[in-house]
Order: structure tokens, then sequence, then C-alpha cells
């Protein structure tokens, strides 16, 4: 039995949930032909105005590259058009504000009844994009540290005070103005060697800027350059923060804790590759996510974006309705789904969500689960 709510809003435990994939995946299973991608990310710009210690991407960035405009105003077309997700994230790579014309993107989007996101460093927003960014189901605004001297060592830039005033500014005019907002403004916080001690102040100071959450993520080392905190500092930060109260609903810092600061659940060990991995990556296979990178490829699941092997398409030869659902793309959901039920998978969401599948499908029909239905997976 299956109960489904949209209210999510300031609830940061019902926004992670990998419950949240079910209603796709109910909506989707039985369908034997192929689906437009229920949500796409866009990562269409390798270019950042922050060169932080910690950036997953900072090999790719080196190439400073570009999905080129007209490409961008095609895709963008495409979706608002035609393709239709149900949500859109302008996110990283680089730096989404720094491409031009970002502005008008995702305004187009929003004007097609798309849930449109943006995850941003937050120091290019100005009082100028107040309208806009008031008409986003949520933004995401990166916070690094409390202390100037941690946030230039951590980012290389002197934008210390934007982190914390953008809530403010954005929920300030929404009640100065006769539009009504439901933006959610989300913090995020990468961890790493600068500003780990700094965790629980991070989260008071966020909380008392007017944030709705703070998602803390430790760094994750997908280009193998050292950046993720070790045992020692993680043992520190767990000290730290043993005796501490963290709201749930606000932020992740309490299931963080239980899982020894991964970002991803430890492995348990009750799962073996004959149970968890017995079917289909179901997020690949049902057409989840779309990833479109900066130098124009197509991706199904984010570790794998730079997998050149695991492309289905590049939007500056194609466009992306001639490369969604050819044949590239079915070859790619059968190696993926091999590499799943080889046990291969790690840093990826679709985790999560393919273990909310196997609960619920063993689930007994007298038993009730409440689910969260989101347009961004």
């Amino acid at each position: 039995m299956i109960n489904t709510t949209r209210n999510y809003s300031i609830n940061l435990e019902n926004l992670l949930t990998p419950t949240k994939f079910l209603p796709f995946y109910l909506e989707r299973k039985n369908l034997a032909d192929f689906q437009p991608p229920y949500s796409v990310e866009l990562h269409l710009t390798a270019k950042c105005n922050f060169k932080c210690l910690h950036c997953s991407y900072a090999g790719r960035n080196k190439s400073r590259k570009q999905v080129p405009k007209e490409i961008t105003d095609q895709l963008i077309n495409d979706f608002c058009s035609s393709i239709k997700p149900k949500g859109i994230y302008f996110s990283g790579g680089g730096e989404p504000t720094t491409m031009p014309g970002w502005e008008d993107s995702l305004s187009k989007c929003i004007d097609a009844k798309i849930h449109t996101a943006l995850i941003t460093n937050g120091s290019l927003l100005k009082k100028k994009h107040q309208n806009l960014l008031s008409r986003l189901h949520y933004i995401a605004i990166s916070i690094y540290s409390i202390t100037p001297s941690i946030h230039h060592a951590i980012t290389g830039s002197k934008a210390f005070s934007a982190q914390f005033d953008l809530p403010n500014m954005i929920k300030h005019y929404a009640k100065n103005t006769l539009d009504k907002t439901n933006t959610v403004v989300g913090a995020r916080c990468v961890l790493n060697e600068q500003n780990y001690l700094e965790t629980h102040k991070i989260y008071h100071a966020a909380l008392e800027a007017g944030y709705d959450y703070i998602i803390f993520i430790p760094a994750i080392d997908y280009e193998k350059r050292g950046i993720a905190l070790s045992k020692n500092q993680i043992s520190r930060l767990t000290s730290i923060l043993e005796n501490s109260f963290f709201e749930p609903q606000k932020t992740n810092l309490p299931k963080l804790r239980s899982r020894g600061f991964g970002y991803y659940p430890l492995k348990d060990n009750n799962d073996t590759t004959e149970t968890l991995h017995k079917n289909l990556c179901y997020a690949v296979k049902l057409g989840c996510t779309a990833f479109v990178n900066y130098d124009g490829k197509i991706y199904l699941c984010q570790p794998n974006i730079g997998r050149i092997e695991t492309s289905i398409g590049d939007i500056n030869k194609k466009r992306f309705s001639n490369i969604w659902g050819n044949i590239r793309h079915k070859n790619v959901i059968s190696e993926l789904c091999k590499e799943w039920q080889n046990g291969k998978c790690s840093n990826c969401r679709a985790v999560a969500y393919n273990k909310a599948v196997e609960y619920f499908e063993n689930l007994p029909l007298n038993k009730e689960t409440i689910i969260v239905k989101d347009s961004f997976l």
C-alpha cells in the first residue's frame, strides 16, 4: 500500500528520501517504449569563478569548455517544447551563472511549467536576479566557512558575505511583492580539510541566515586526488559532534554521523549481489535522469560523467531527441545494468533508489509506506 505526498518543502528528510523514486518507478515500470528523461541535470560549463580545493571536477574543469550558446538555446527549446522533463537542474561542472544567457534559459524552463532548480556558489547573484530566483522551485547555494580566511583558502575568492546574505535577499524580495513564492532556499557545504572542524558552527550560521536546510557533503574523490577526509579527520569530527543535537528536518548531519561521514550509506552486510543486484538498475533502465556535460556528452548517471564509453551521444552533433532512445542509448543501458548486477556501482544516488524498489516490491500488502513525489531525481 502506498501513500503519496508532495509536501517536502522544508523537511530535508523527505527531500532526500530514496522513496521519492517510487512514484516514478510505478509510473514507468510496465511501459515498453522509451520515455523522456524524468529529470535533467545540466553541467553545461566547465568555467568557474572559484577554485575550490575539494572540487569533484577540478581535472575536467581545466578545459574551461562549455556548450556553445546556440546549442544551449536549442537544447532548452527542445526541453520546453517537446521533451518536457518534470524537473531541470542547472548545475556544475563549473558555475552555471557564468554562462551567457543563463537567466533566459531558466526563465524559459519556468515559463514552460518545468520545475527548475539552480545549484550555484551564489557569488554572481545580484538584486537584479531577485524576481527570477523567487520563481525557482528551489535554489541550492554553496557555503564554505564562517571564517573569511578559511573561505578564501577553500575557494580562492573574496565573496565571503554572499553565502549568508542570499537567503534574505531572495525571501525579502518575495515578501515585498505581490508574487507569492514557494522557492526553497537550501545550503550545501562540502566538508574538507579546511572547514570540517567548523561543521556545527556552519550549521547554526546557515539556519540563522535564513536557509531552509543545509546539506553537508563530505568531499567525494571522484578523480582520486586525495581530497576526501582522512580517517583521523573523520574521527576528530565525530568526537566534536558527539553531544550536539541537529534537527533532522533541517540537516543531514544525523544520518552522516550514523554512517561514519560517508555521503552514501555504509555497505549492508545483509545485501548480497544475489539479493541487491539481481535486477536491472531501474534508474538507468526507466530513464530517471539525463546528465548533459559541458562537452555536449549525455550520460545516464553522475559518477560516469567523463567516462566516454558510457556516453549515449553528443548534442553538438545531434539533437537530444535524436539521441535519447537510439541504439547507442540502449547499448549503454545494457552495459550499465551489467555493472550494477556485478556490484560495481558506488557513490551513486541510484543505489539507494534501487534498494527502495526492492524494499517496496517485497512489502506486505497490508503495510503502508509513505513516500514523496518529487520532480528532481
